[in-house]
């Protein structure tokens, strides 16, 4: 069986390709560059097509000059995809399919944030637990640390403070009296109750 797979896999790879596999890799080609661009190579990219210097031509010298105004400022935030936009607008020659090129690299430029996207929130998550921010961190289940939920601990202490502060206020009242022999009468009662389920456990 396994020499009849190699055999098969030899045919297979000394036949010619049809040009719709030829097309899907070159689709899958284009898309591996793509991956491997960053924004540094875009802007570069971008940068040696709309110079205003390189444009002998005063109009065209004056809106290049505007574009790469756009294009720095979008290169200085680290914005992407306003550079693969003006990508797609200014370095996809006439004579091209732009329609079907354009759908294409706005495909594999998709993928490519939604990959950057991904790396950003794990580092975002990772961030977490380095060891800067150890003091946020807790022990949850199974020993695994849990990064502590800062408004919900503020908001379960401010809720306990307030407790504690009615507490006071009743103890210092008239009925102080009544409101210990209640809280010694629920601690009695919860007490009694889980020795009570102890004991049925055990039975």
């Amino acid at each position: 069986m396994r020499r009849a797979e190699d055999q098969q896999t030899e045919r297979a790879a000394s036949q010619p390709k049809t040009k719709r596999e030829l097309r899907e890799d070159e689709r899958i080609r284009r898309f591996e560059q793509l991956r491997k661009d960053n924004i540094g190579a875009v802007y570069k990219r971008l940068a040696k097509v709309l110079h205003p210097d390189l444009e002998m031509d005063p109009f065209e010298r004056e809106k290049k000059s505007r574009v790469m105004q756009e294009v720095t400022a979008a290169y200085a935030c680290g914005d992407l995809h306003a550079l693969l936009r003006l990508e797609l607008q200014w370095i996809e020659g006439v004579g091209l399919d732009a329609a079907r090129l354009g759908a294409e690299k706005l495909h594999a430029y998709t993928e490519l944030l939604k990959q950057q996207a991904s790396e950003l929130e794990a580092e975002c998550y990772q961030l977490c637990f380095h060891p800067r921010y150890a003091s946020l961190l807790v022990e949850g289940p199974f020993g695994l640390p849990v990064v502590m939920n800062g408004p919900r601990e503020a908001a379960m202490l401010d809720d306990l403070n307030e407790s504690l502060q009615l507490d006071v206020e009743r103890l210092g009242s008239a009925d102080g009296i009544a409101v210990v022999r209640e809280t010694l009468r629920a601690y009695r009662d919860a007490r009694q109750d889980a020795e009570w389920t102890c004991r049925r456990r055990r039975i």
